[in-house]
């Protein structure tokens, strides 16, 4: 039941599959595996409802008795999505072999799949003549009938998980926010709680955001400390720089670091430009003082060619060369 629980909750379709005709029988097998419904919050969102596809194996529509149950319909007077709609409490078409009073657990399975699936389909595969040799055919080998079956069951589950990927919040799960939802999902789940996916997605959004945030920001402040401290980066970056060099280098930091909060921050996206704008305010007090920093260093390194270049104006002797050369220096240091 918590295994259902999970995949009704991060899946977008729900695929159950039985073997013949909808009965009692069959709903009260599979209503313990299906008891989903009680791990689960009360009002779940309409996105993050998976559609529930019913593959129905060895289907026969000749099964099939009126709602009066006294004479056989038409073979094609009823589809299967009509068949499943009235076997899950939406009419009153029985079939063979059915009580006419509804055991406690098929109707509790009814009303849970009700609940929780709002986009239902149902998909008869034939029965084949020689279902044992099934396992050993090849795919072409197949009937055609139920190789027909198979392959339009195939296209509808694939054609309604591409038109509606799983959503969470305003978000469609990544692959990174899939498997960290997950988790916190089964940490609420072995704690006892009731499973809330718009509870579970808020605080996972925020506790993400924010160690994300905090990582991104130790890394780069301690680099930027460094660079201060008179530390060549990898790079090659050392003060003193000019101020074109600098700004050059602060861009570069803040592409990465964007990169980096992309792949690895989750969460709706005026959370996630929440946690960003306080990233980039603490990374700019740490670059001011950078600047800062850099500033005292270029005046330091400016001070010894300045201090040349007046002696040698103080030089009444002083040649031309020298003084280009000291002018060389000075517009070196001046970058």
């Amino acid at each position: 039941a918590q295994l259902m629980a999970l995949t009704a909750l991060l899946s977008s379709a729900l695929v159950l599959n039985t073997s013949g005709p909808i009965t009692d029988d069959l709903l009260k097998s599979i209503a313990f595996s299906c008891r989903f419904m009680e791990n689960l919050e009360e009002g779940m969102p309409e996105a993050s409802r998976p559609a529930l596809f019913w593959m129905l194996r060895d289907f026969s529509p000749e099964l099939l008795l009126s709602s009066s149950g006294s004479e056989l319909l038409p073979t094609q007077a009823l589809l299967p999505d009509d068949y499943l709609e009235q076997n899950l409490g939406c009419g009153t078409v029985r079939t063979q072999g059915e009580s006419t009073e509804r055991s406690r657990g098929a109707s509790d399975l009814r009303q849970s799949l009700l609940k929780l699936c709002s986009r239902r389909s149902c998909h008869a595969l034939p029965k084949p003549a020689e279902p044992h040799a099934l396992e050993s055919l090849p795919f072409g080998g197949l009937p055609e009938d139920f190789k027909k079956g198979l392959e339009a069951f195939q296209t509808s589950l694939l054609s309604t998980c591409h038109a509606s990927p799983k959503f969470v919040g305003s978000q469609p799960l990544s692959c990174t926010a899939f498997l960290a939802l997950l988790r916190h999902l089964v940490v609420s789940m072995n704690s006892g709680r009731l499973v809330s996916i718009a509870t579970a997605w808020d605080s996972l959004q925020h506790t993400t955001c924010g160690k994300v945030a905090d990582a991104l920001r130790r890394n780069s402040c301690l680099r930027l400390r460094a660079l201060a401290g008179g530390e060549t980066l990898p790079e090659g970056a050392k003060l003193p720089l000019t101020d074109e060099g600098l700004s050059s280098l602060f861009a570069q930091e803040r592409l990465h670091l964007r990169a980096l909060w992309d792949e690895r921050a989750v969460g709706d996206e005026t959370v996630k430009r929440e946690y960003w704008y306080e990233l980039e305010a603490s990374l700019a007090r740490e670059e001011s003082a950078v600047r800062m920093q850099n500033a005292r260093q270029g005046d330091k390194e400016f001070k010894k060619p300045l201090e040349r270049w007046q002696q040698w104006l103080d030089d009444e002797g002083g040649t031309w060369e020298a003084g280009s050369q000291i002018c060389a220096a000075l517009v070196e240091v001046m970058g």
